[in-house]
């Protein structure tokens, strides 16, 4: 009798220890390609989508050697985007965040730039992180999306308007995922344009 309770207290201690969903880690390191990874087409269609080109270059990694390098043309008087999306049917239930390294080179003007995850999900729901990561010029800036927040938590770390529209209802439905670079400039606040290149590398779902 007390072999078989210590059975059951082991199994027990077996079931609460191991997650419900756990999941693999998806890694994309754009060693050799760019993993599906593209500019989406409507983006070439807005005059505030500033991607001018898309490549594999070994000028800067923050993970192997290689990273996708972003040709841009931020003009510098209004607000504008650099945008890459990862267009393909994926199921996040299990995974605690979506992860980026961005890398903005020193020759950029000497004003920041804001970095940004993106989800689509469900029939046609567009969730942005809420609060952007500032990208400093000559370094590598990591940002990342949590996946593993509370209910409460999620209408505070995505833009949201109600828990029914926000990501945690539309895990297992994810039809994109998209990095964004922003300039924040406007005709009252301009910023220095900048006419080059970002980097992206190691993006990491986990």
């Amino acid at each position: 009798m007390k072999r078989h309770s210590l059975q059951i207290a082991v199994l027990a201690i077996l079931v609460i220890s191991t997650p419900s969903f756990a999941q693999a880690p998806i890694h994309f390191d754009f060693e050799e390609t760019v993993d599906e990874w593209t500019v989406p087409d409507w983006c070439l269609e807005q005059t505030d989508c500033v991607v001018k080109g898309l490549s594999i270059v070994q000028d800067q990694a923050s993970s192997g050697k290689s990273s996708i390098k972003v040709t841009c043309d931020f003009p510098g008087k209004t607000w504008a985007a650099a945008i890459v999306e990862y267009e393909k049917d994926i199921d996040l239930r299990g995974y605690k965040s979506i992860s980026a390294d961005i890398y903005v080179p020193k020759t950029s003007p000497a004003v920041s730039f804001d970095g940004r995850i993106i989800v689509t999900a469900g029939p046609s729901l567009w969730i942005e992180m809420r609060d952007p990561v500032v990208l400093r010029a000559g370094q590598w800036t990591t940002i990342k999306a949590p996946l593993d927040m509370s209910t409460s938590g999620e209408l505070r770390d995505w833009k949201c308007a109600t828990h029914k529209d926000c990501i945690l209802s539309h895990l297992d439905e994810v039809k994109k995922i998209a990095i964004r670079i922003e300039q924040n400039a406007s005709d009252d606040n301009p910023s220095p344009p900048y006419k080059g290149s970002v980097y992206i590398d190691n993006v990491t779902i986990e």
